[in-house]
């Protein structure tokens, strides 16, 4: 068999005549479009290098989303805001939640709505944090510093933490941002 057998056979017999003529011109004309490839191949690996570094970086985000999405799901329940999840467990977790005598449902998986203590509105805002407890004369046993979370409370009206001597530090930022905050207790 002397001709082309298959479509690759057939293009690659189409190239070469042009491939054997670049061939055959004299160095210097060769040169140029030698550079031009070798332009063309690092811009091409330079391209990929910064889409793959991209492509990485992408999906590093949205890995960092679907685990916050997941821990805010284990905390908070499916449905709660992700925001509101995280400052509140960090508020949980920040002046030794495990010790309160107001704890029931809280980062158990439950939506933050039906933890004990917080009072959300009708579209699940959280509206309300009380605290305090008038049973227990020593208070919710808060232990710790105050954290500065309360930024994603926007529609935060009420916060009484009551009688909570073991709390310790100045009034965090944050609260500063609160526009409907009315009551503050700490």
């Amino acid at each position: 068999m002397d001709g082309p057998t298959s479509k690759f056979d057939m293009e690659q017999s189409a190239l070469l005549p042009q491939v054997q003529d670049v061939m055959s011109t004299p160095t210097r004309k060769k040169l140029p479009f030698a550079l031009a490839i070798v332009g063309l191949v690092a811009t091409l690996g330079v391209c990929m290098m910064y889409s793959n570094r991209a492509n990485k970086i992408s999906r590093m985000r949205s890995t960092n989303v679907q685990i916050l999405a997941e821990e805010s799901a284990a905390l908070c329940g499916d449905m709660a805001d992700p925001d509101v999840c995280a400052s509140l467990s960090a508020m949980y977790n920040g002046m030794s939640g495990d010790g309160w005598v107001m704890n029931k449902y809280w980062v158990g998986g439950y939506h933050y709505c039906y933890w004990q203590g917080i009072s959300c509105d009708d579209d699940w805002k959280v509206v309300e944090i009380e605290l305090h407890n008038m049973a227990h004369l020593g208070g919710n046993n808060m232990v710790g510093e105050v954290p500065d979370v309360f930024e994603p409370l926007t529609e935060l009206v009420n916060l009484d933490f009551g009688y909570s001597p073991d709390l310790r530090g100045s009034v965090p930022n944050s609260i500063s941002t609160l526009e409907k905050l009315q009551f503050l207790r700490i």
